[in-house]
C-alpha cells in the first residue's frame, strides 16, 4: 500500500496547545495506486506510561537480584472522527481532510522523565499526537498509521491563593544556661503563590534573629518534588530537586538583628507543575532557610507554588467540526514543501 501523508496543524510545529483549546489542521495524502480500505480515521490521542523499577535487596550473592516492575498507562484523550466507513477501492490521486478536535481542560502536560533514586528508576512519558489510520480487511491486510506530535502545556487550576499571602515559622533554641527564651522567627510574603510559565517568584521576608547566636545567613531556593504512584494502596515515590538557578541568600544576620529581606528570581522555562494525573505528578515549593550554627537544627519555612498556565483564562478559540466524507475525499493540492511525515 503505498501512501503519502502530511499532517499540518493550524499552528507552528513547536508552538504549544494549552488544556481546552482545540487542535485543527489539514491532512495532505496521496495514494499512488488503487487502494482498498475498510476504515479511514482521524484521531486526537493522549495517554501517559510509568515504568518503576524496585531494585530489591540481595544478602545472598550466590542468588540472581530480584528486581520488581511496576507499570502503569492511563489515557487522557481518545476522540476519532471517521471520514470513511465500509469497503471502499480507494482510486490513485490527491486527498485532504480537514480536522478539529478539542482538548479536554483536566490533562497533564506533554512530559518525558528518566531518572533514579536510591533503589527505584523511573522511566515516565505524557504524549499526545494526531494520527490518521488507514484500515484494511483480511489476515495478510496491514492497517497504515501517520501522526504528528502536539505538545500541550501545563495548565493548572489555582488551589493556592493568587494575592498576597504570609506564611510563618519560629523555633525556640533551648538552653541549659539560660531561662531567657531565645527564638528565631522567619516571615515570608508571596505575591502570588500561582506563578505563569517562565514567571517571576517574590517573597518579601521578616527575619528576626531574638537570640545570642549570629546565623551565617538565610537562604531560599525552589524545589521540584516528583511523586510517582505505583497503584493504589501503596505510597508514592516521591524525587525532589533543587532547581539551581533559583537560589540566593543574605549576609549574616547578627544576634538581636531584625532584617527585611526581597527575595525573588526568574523560573526556568520547562519548571511547570504537573496535575491531573493519576500516575504521577510534579510540584513545587520555595525553601526559606535560617542557618543556625551547631548543635541547632536549622530553621526552615516552606511556601508551596503552583507553575503554570492560569486555566481561568477563556479561550476564544472556534471550533471546527470534524470534515465530512465528501469535504474529506475531494481532491486538494499537495504540499510538496511540507516533509513531515511521521510514521507510527
Amino acid at each position: 500500500m503505498s501512501v503519502l501523508c502530511n499532517i499540518n496543524l493550524n499552528k507552528p510545529p513547536e508552538a504549544p496547545y494549552l488544556p481546552g483549546e482545540t487542535i485543527s489542521g489539514i491532512i495532505r495524502y496521496t495514494i499512488r495506486e488503487p487502494m482498498e480500505t475498510e476504515k479511514i480515521i482521524i484521531s486526537l490521542k493522549g495517554m501517559g506510561h510509568l515504568k518503576i523499577i524496585h531494585r530489591q535487596s540481595n544478602h545472598n550473592k550466590n542468588r540472581i537480584s530480584n528486581n520488581r516492575t511496576y507499570i502503569n498507562d492511563e489515557v487522557y484523550v481518545d476522540n476519532d472522527a471517521v471520514i470513511h466507513n465500509g469497503n471502499w477501492t480507494v482510486p490513485p490521486g490527491d486527498y485532504e481532510a480537514r480536522f478539529a478536535f478539542p482538548l479536554p481542560l483536566n490533562i497533564p502536560p506533554s512530559l518525558k522523565y528518566s531518572g533514579y533514586r536510591g533503589r527505584y528508576r523511573v522511566y515516565a512519558y505524557i504524549k499526545y499526537y494526531v494520527r490518521i489510520k488507514f484500515e484494511r480487511s483480511g489476515l495478510f491486510s496491514f492497517s497504515k498509521h501517520f501522526r504528528k506530535k502536539i505538545i500541550v502545556a501545563s495548565g493548572v487550576a489555582p488551589r493556592l491563593p493568587m494575592e498576597p499571602c504570609e506564611y510563618t515559622k519560629s523555633r525556640n533554641l533551648i538552653s541549659f544556661f539560660s531561662s531567657k527564651t531565645r527564638t528565631i522567627h522567619l516571615k515570608g510574603n508571596i505575591l502570588s503563590s500561582v506563578i505563569p510559565h517562565g514567571g517571576k517568584i517574590q517573597i518579601e521576608c521578616d527575619i528576626h534573629n531574638d537570640t545570642n547566636l549570629d546565623l551565617s545567613h538565610v537562604e531560599v531556593n525552589l524545589t521540584q518534588i516528583y511523586s510517582f504512584k505505583i497503584k493504589y494502596g501503596f505510597r508514592d515515590i516521591p524525587f525532589y530537586d533543587d532547581v539551581k538557578p533559583c537560589y540566593t541568600k543574605t549576609q549574616a544576620i547578627e544576634r538581636g538583628a531584625k532584617q527585611k529581606v526581597l527575595f525573588e528570581f526568574n523560573v526556568p522555562l520547562g519548571c511547570v507543575s504537573v496535575e491531573h494525573s493519576d500516575l504521577l505528578s510534579r510540584e513545587y515549593i520555595v525553601t526559606i532557610t535560617a542557618k543556625v550554627p551547631m548543635p541547632y537544627r536549622n530553621v526552615k519555612l516552606s511556601i508551596p507554588v503552583q507553575i503554570g498556565d492560569n486555566m481561568i483564562i477563556q479561550h476564544q478559540e472556534v471550533v471546527e467540526p470534524p470534515p465530512t466524507y465528501w469535504e474529506a475525499m475531494r481532491e486538494g493540492d499537495k504540499d510538496d514543501n511540507d516533509d513531515e511525515n511521521e510514521k507510527e
